[in-house]
């Protein structure tokens, strides 16, 4: 029986991803307790207004930076660089969204609008951040969507798709169950409401359904990964699985807290969710890119042994 080795064992993209996090996840800790203890607001919103904008923002150029190599693994013509492709392009929307959203709609020093520009009003700010939500939700969400559903084909036409377990089948079912809840809402809603009704309103209507698409393509690719046994690229879609699953959970606290189901001040724990969830988005293209990287690693172990020596560079 063949053990791993510490150098086979070695992912250090996520181990640092994973260290990164738990740092921030722990002065988060102690700003939140302290917050909790004095009252004093000033302390926690410099806190998500510098260091948790941050986070954010830079988990999603992270994300796309490997995302960016991922796609950059696969050879043209590869089936793979197509899907690579589409998740590439919605790591993008997200960095631009949460760019928007989290940095330029903020009156801190981390935005440059509000170093160059006289000081305006939050209607301006508010701009930035519908649209940034805009990107980063819906449109991301469509397009990776698109990346999966291409993996789904791929694993189809393989023979290689698995069927989901009881387990997946509870996290598929409340997610469902949330969005039919939100589709009720929402015909309720526009019942009593006259038009005209506000775009980004609209357009962000379609998260939630969209969420439970990602989550069954992502479930369904992961089970499949793992009934191939493809270690590390299980894990890679196992990351998207987590990061939209967070993201629904995320959702499902903002609607807890509007419709106060989940009162305050226990509601402010759903904050961090989305600090969880950004890292999870990161998971997925750093697991495939460290698969990657390990398979080359052995290509080029192996290949000495191979070759004759006539073959072998001088």
């Amino acid at each position: 029986m063949r053990t791993k080795t510490t150098k086979e064992s070695r992912t250090p993209i996520v181990n640092a991803l994973l260290w990164l996090t738990a740092v921030h996840l722990a002065v988060s800790a102690v700003i939140f307790i302290l917050w909790r203890i004095s009252g004093d607001n000033a302390r926690i919103e410099l806190f998500f207004n510098y260091q948790g904008s941050l986070f954010i923002v830079l988990c999603a150029a992270a994300e796309l930076l490997l995302a960016w190599t991922a796609f950059r693994q696969f050879s043209a013509g590869e089936p793979m660089r197509a899907v690579w492709l589409l998740i590439t392009l919605a790591s993008l929307y997200r960095f631009i969204g949460h760019t928007f959203s989290q940095i330029l709609d903020t009156e801190s020093f981390l935005n440059p609008l509000y170093l160059i520009l006289s000081p305006r009003d939050s209607s301006f700010y508010q701009t930035f951040q519908d649209l940034g939500l805009l990107i980063s939700g819906p449109l991301s969400m469509a397009v990776l969507a698109a990346g999966l559903y291409r993996m789904l084909r791929i694993l189809r036409r393989l023979d290689m798709l698995s069927r989901p377990r009881p387990l997946d089948y509870l996290l598929i079912s409340a997610v469902l169950a949330f969005t039919i809840r939100q589709a009720y809402e929402i015909v309720r809603w526009v019942e009593m409401t006259p038009p005209p009704y506000d775009p980004y309103k609209v357009l962000g209507w379609a998260s939630d359904p969209l969420l439970s698409i990602l989550l069954i393509e992502a479930i369904l690719i992961r089970r499949s990964a793992v009934g191939t046994g493809w270690g590390l690229l299980a894990k890679s879609w196992g990351g998207f699985s987590l990061a939209i699953f967070l993201t629904s959970l995320g959702d499902i606290g903002i609607w807890a807290t509007s419709h106060n189901y989940l009162p305050w001040p226990y509601s402010s724990v759903t904050w961090y969710v989305w600090f969880l969830a950004s890292a999870a988005y990161v998971l997925g293209p750093a697991y495939q890119v460290e698969a990657c990287r390990r398979a080359y690693g052995e290509a080029e172990r192996i290949a000495p042994r191979t070759q004759t020596p006539a073959s072998i560079p001088q």
